[in-house]
């Protein structure tokens, strides 16, 4: 019986070395292969029993991809759009006084911010900065002169400045490029463009008329007779031309003196170097009145009949190009002449080459005093008081009301200078 318990123990010993030995040996395989399983969680944690990772390895890979996500959403809305906005002004004229401002938007381009996030038990995030731009148009309205009008009125928008006030009925009118000069019923003065304190150049007149100027000498027609002149600066006075037709009309180049004799019916003309040799154009007129030179031609108005005529200064030919009712004062360009009807209160075209009449206005109230810049022209009525400005084949504006029976006008590169029953005035216009 020992024997048998003894070698039972001795057997069950060596058994339980066996067995010892195979767990030793499956224990290390199964440690290998969780070794793999581990690095793969990656938080430091023990494996399970079942040689599997823990699930907290899985949410943090989640939250690792989502940060990339987020990071790389944010990253793309950097380069995003935006809009911007911006104010603009404006400032308006018009009539009488006044500014207008105004306010626009604008849409501009940018970059713009953008934010990602990530599900799971990690979350990532990506953020952008931009900035936008905008500009701004804006529209005014107001009112208004479009020059300072210091010392003037500021009438339908317009600047009406008074140059000077004379009482001694102010009539013929001329302009160079510093001085307005201008006669009244017994002197002729000037005074700057600009404004300023008027020079008496002459004194004693009977009834100066129409008044030229031609490089430093003014000319005038005296209607008691005589034909003057003096330098423009002031200086000595010369009578040029006397026993005329009381003179009225007169225009001048640079070599050659041309007059009207209102009640002598004729036309006549001197050289400037030798104002003795007069010789005599046209004569059985009906009171010849005003005359402008422009080109090869000498034009002039009857105004005691119906007549616009026309002479060649090469050859000496006169002619009739147009007729009107009691026509008036005239201006020319390289196109057309123009006059103003004192009989109807028509303003009439000619044209130079065709000799076809058009009728730029009507119905207007003594229409004297007309002249042309190039672009527009200009007439004042003496009974409306008005300066109105037009373009063939456009619209006719009255700029300026209110005025004191006009009566002549010049013009310079920039305004237009006038005569009324008390005053000499200037207007620059818009």
């Amino acid at each position: 019986m020992m024997i048998r318990v003894g070698l039972f123990r001795a057997r069950m010993s060596g058994l339980a070395r066996v067995l010892a030995t195979a767990a030793s040996l499956t224990g290390c395989a199964a440690l290998a292969g969780l070794g793999s399983d581990y690095s793969v969680g990656g938080d430091g944690e023990a494996p399970t029993l079942d040689g599997s990772a823990p699930d907290r390895a899985v949410g943090r890979d989640s939250g690792h991809d989502a940060h990339t996500t987020g990071h790389d959403a944010g990253h793309d809305a950097t380069t995003g759009t935006g809009t911007g906005s911006g104010a603009g002004t404006g400032t308006g004229t018009g009539a009488d006084s006044g500014t207008g401002t105004g306010s626009g938007t604008g849409a501009g381009t940018g970059t713009g911010t953008g934010t990602g996030t990530g599900t799971g038990t990690g979350a990532g995030t990506g953020t952008g900065t931009g900035t936008g731009t905008g500009t701004g148009t804006g529209t005014g309205s107001g009112s208004g002169c479009p020059v300072a009008c210091s010392g003037g009125t500021c009438t339908n928008g317009e600047c009406l400045l008074t140059l000077a006030s004379d009482s001694n009925t102010p009539y013929g009118i001329a302009v160079d490029t510093s001085r307005v000069y201008w006669g009244n019923s017994a002197q002729i003065l000037s005074l700057p463009t600009a404004g300023g304190t008027p020079t008496t150049l002459a004194g004693g007149q009977g009834a100066p008329g129409d008044l030229a100027i031609q490089g430093t000498t003014l000319y005038w027609a005296d209607q008691g007779g005589t034909i003057m002149s003096t330098p423009s600066a002031g200086g000595a006075l010369s009578t040029l031309e006397s026993g005329q037709g009381g003179p009225k009309g007169i225009a001048v180049d640079s070599t050659t003196l041309y007059w009207a004799n209102l009640s002598g019916g004729s036309v006549a003309t001197a050289p400037l170097a030798t104002p003795s040799m007069i010789t005599t154009l046209a004569t059985g007129l009906q009171q010849p009145d005003h005359l402008v030179i422009q080109g090869a031609d000498v034009f002039w108005t009857e105004n005691g009949g119906t007549a616009v005529d026309r002479l060649v200064i090469a050859t000496g030919t006169v002619t009739t190009i147009a007729t009107g009712p009691q026509p008036d004062h005239l201006a020319a360009d390289t196109t057309n002449v123009y006059w103003t009807n004192s009989g109807n209160g028509d303003v009439d075209i000619v044209d130079r080459s065709t000799g076809t009449v058009t009728t730029l206005a009507t119905g207007q109230n003594q229409p004297r005093g007309i002249v042309v810049d190039g672009l527009n022209i200009y007439w004042v009525t003496t009974m409306g008081n008005t300066l109105v400005r037009a373009k063939v084949g456009g619209p006719v504006t009255t700029l300026v009301t209110g005025l004191n029976a006009p009566n002549q006008l010049a013009v310079d590169a920039t305004s237009l200078y006038f005569t009324t029953a008390d005053a000499v005035q200037k207007v620059t216009p818009k």
